[in-house]
């Protein structure tokens, strides 16, 4: 009987702490789904440290050396690794970038992901005191306008949609470095997806297309998984 031999697709868990006995590690349902209905597998990534903190400042914990040698051995494992969203930032997901980048594994960087995979290069992410860029309830905040000759333009075939914006932290399009700008918001020029020339496939997007099924967003896990496969 034939089958179909599938990519298996790492999910970074998230720590979430209910404030009662029990806490958790979670992996977003809809990112779960997309990857299964592009034709993955997935298993969650979880942190290997018991002092992860939810705290603003991704560094509040420094990995061990045990801990950031089996995490590279789980990324290993795995034929690409997907960054989620969150209210918070950890360091063994910095970590996690740095391999992926480091051994050309395909990355997805889902809005908190995106920061974690900047922050692993360098950069830093500043408060949005704006307000433009958190809006929980509303389907679509603003319109981002991709570079032509970008990864994420060749997937969505337009040069401009409109987008979410779930979250508080920000970063401009020029103090970006060590990675490409590949959409920016023209209301305020701050950048909203990057991208690292020369791998198989390594894309930042602040914005959550796993609640955009409606607008082709899909696309996005579709080549995801198909650089997957090639692992």
């Amino acid at each position: 009987m034939d089958y179909e031999l599938k990519p298996l697709v790492g999910v970074v868990g998230k720590p979430k702490d209910t404030g009662q006995r029990f806490k958790y590690i979670l992996v977003n349902d809809q990112i779960k789904r997309l990857i299964v209905e592009s034709g993955g597998l997935v298993i969650g990534i979880l942190p290997l440290d018991f002092q992860y903190k939810l705290s603003g400042n991704p560094n509040a914990y420094e990995l061990t050396l045990q801990e950031a040698r089996d995490l590279e051995s789980a990324v290993r494992n795995v034929s690409g690794v997907v960054l989620q969203g969150g209210l918070c930032s950890n360091g063994y997901e910095q970590h996690i970038a740095r391999v992926c980048l480091k051994e050309d594994k395909p990355l997805l960087g889902i809005c908190c992901g995106f920061d974690n995979m900047l922050r692993a290069v360098g950069n830093e992410m500043v408060l949005d005191e704006s307000g433009l860029h958190w809006n929980y309830e509303a389907p679509r905040v603003h319109d981002i306008v991709m570079d032509e000759k970008s990864l994420l333009f060749s997937i969505l075939k337009r040069r401009r949609v409109s987008v979410n914006s779930i979250h508080k932290v920000i970063i401009k399009k020029d103090d970006v470095k060590n990675c490409f700008v590949s959409a920016v918001c023209p209301d305020d020029s701050t950048a909203c997806a990057i991208e690292f020339r020369g791998k198989r496939f390594a894309l930042g997007v602040k914005f959550h297309p796993e609640l955009m099924r409606d607008g082709g967003f899909d696309k996005i896990f579709e080549a995801f998984v198909l650089a997957c496969k090639g692992c």
